[in-house]
């Protein structure tokens, strides 16, 4: 199984259980980067070249998994740890160390439950004694290959651009990229694994403050069932050009749009009016980067083609 195939299929595979982070620094500390994490788990990975603009590219990689908020007896009362749909996690495997439960949701849940709402029951009280109000925990759920480039399953659409992130560093880092790099003005690159989604896109504005970079950009999924833009499945990328925030630099996704006609990458432009107010009042500050977001197309049932 090569790095990629794990990335996808692995269980489990959460930030927080620090197998992905392990993996990732194992794979890249042959690149010869500088290799830097900060206080809030976020990893950094840079290559430096010549004079240029420094660019970061990011993706978050903390697959959503739960908090420990109290126990009691034999159920421990949890908070969610990024964003995830209680609809598809009824009564699904939990794990925290060891220790498992299942997630039992309350029996009008619908779209608007959180997992706050709902709570793990192990039906063993001596495996409560054994976590704690801060713990963490991940659900245990299969992903399912079903080619070689099609994938479906709790997570994977996160961990698709983990895993295009990935290819993108080995690709920079391990080959010899100065002329490339020095063709399009690029000083250092740096590709950053966040971890925390529940931040959204601010996390690459937390991230910026390490390292400071004039370009950010976001590699996230792209719901097609919220916009479909003529994605098909041969579609590779989505360029985000426009939302009410104002949040993408034009000229950046341009630059973008351009990178991918020149290597043959198949790409839609997409206008999103879904931003969180807070990005609003960042993307207008006048210390902040360039910023872009880069979609990667995410089908029914999370199900992706790399």
């Amino acid at each position: 199984m090569n790095t990629v195939e794990k990335i996808l299929t692995s269980r489990p595979l959460a930030a927080h259980s620090g197998s992905l982070k392990g993996l990732l620094c194992q794979e890249l500390s042959e690149c010869e980067c500088e290799i830097k994490e900060d206080a809030l788990g976020n990893l950094y990975f840079t290559k430096k070249f010549t004079e240029g603009k420094k660019v970061m590219l990011c993706t978050h990689f903390d697959v959503p998994g739960v908090i420990v908020t109290f126990v009691d007896e034999s159920k421990i009362y949890v908070g969610g740890l990024g964003k995830a749909d209680v609809r598809r996690l009824a009564y699904t495997k939990v794990v925290f160390d060891g220790i498992c439960g299942i997630l039992v949701v309350p029996e009008d849940y619908s779209s608007s439950t959180a997992i706050s709402d709902c709570y793990v029951e192990t039906y063993d009280k001596s495996a409560c004694e054994k976590v704690t109000a801060g713990d963490k925990g991940y659900f245990d759920m299969p992903v399912y290959c079903y080619s070689e480039n099609m994938y479906s399953g709790f997570g994977v659409p996160i961990r698709a651009c983990i895993a295009t992130l990935y290819k993108t560093a080995k690709e920079w880092f391990l080959h010899d990229s100065a002329e490339k790099a020095k063709k399009m003005g690029i000083g250092s690159l740096t590709v950053a694994f966040l971890g925390q989604s529940s931040l959204n896109s601010r996390g690459a504005f937390v991230a910026s403050n390490v390292i400071q970079p004039d370009e950010i950009i976001l590699i996230s999924p792209f719901d097609t069932k919220k916009d479909t833009c003529g994605i098909t499945k041969d579609t590779k990328a989505v360029v985000k050009m426009l939302d009410k925030a104002f949040v993408c630099d034009k000229e950046l996704a341009d630059s973008v749009c351009q990178y991918f006609e020149e290597n043959s990458v198949s790409y839609k432009k997409a206008v999103n009016y879904d931003t969180d107010p807070a990005l609003l009042a960042l993307s207008r500050a006048d210390s902040t980067p360039r910023c872009c977001e880069i979609g990667l197309p995410v089908f029914s049932s999370d199900m992706i083609f790399i």
